[in-house]
């Protein structure tokens, strides 16, 4: 009985990669943990998200006004194909500001940015607020990290989660 309880957790120890070498690659990785979780989780949609921390410099009702009038209004009217979202976040208390933008994939970012460069926006942007901080988080091309170089981003490669 003894031999036939560790003969099955043998079987059981190298069926789960227990002793083998941890030389696993990034697919191999992927594959692994779809094993455990029934699905893949690390292979990201290739979409791109900005998040910029920011903090407001002048009057904050008129900066609320800006937002709405000027910044999100030219932006839907942009109709730029790949950029989802585009949203706008307020910490009135402490004149803090938070803008997400979500893109298609690093393309569809790179076009956003250049229409924002070539628009009367960007000055009126920062007339109204200061960048405190801007992530950029998903898998990006060298012309888009080459373009968002003075805003001295910091890159965050997608790990793992889903989108429905």
């Amino acid at each position: 009985m003894k031999h036939l309880t560790l003969f099955v957790l043998l079987v059981l120890a190298a069926s789960f990669g227990y002793g083998q070498k941890e030389n696993l690659t990034r697919a191999d990785e992927s594959l692994d943990i779809q094993r455990f979780v029934g699905m893949d989780l690390t292979s990201g949609n290739g979409s791109v998200t900005f998040i910029l921390q920011m903090d407001v410099v002048g009057d904050l009702i008129e900066a609320r006004e800006w937002i709405a009038v000027r910044s999100s209004k030219t932006v839907f009217e942009n109709n730029e194909e790949g950029t989802l979202r585009f949203e706008w976040f307020l910490r009135e208390d402490r004149a803090k500001a938070i803008l997400i933008e979500v893109f298609e994939d690093s393309d569809a970012a790179k076009i956003r940015v250049e229409n924002l460069f070539a628009s009367p926006i960007a000055a009126e942007w920062q007339e109204r607020f200061t960048l405190t901080n801007m992530l950029v988080c998903g898998e990006v091309k060298t012309d888009l990290i080459e373009l968002l170089e003075p805003m001295d981003p910091q890159y965050m490669n997608f790990a793992a989660g889903f989108q429905r």
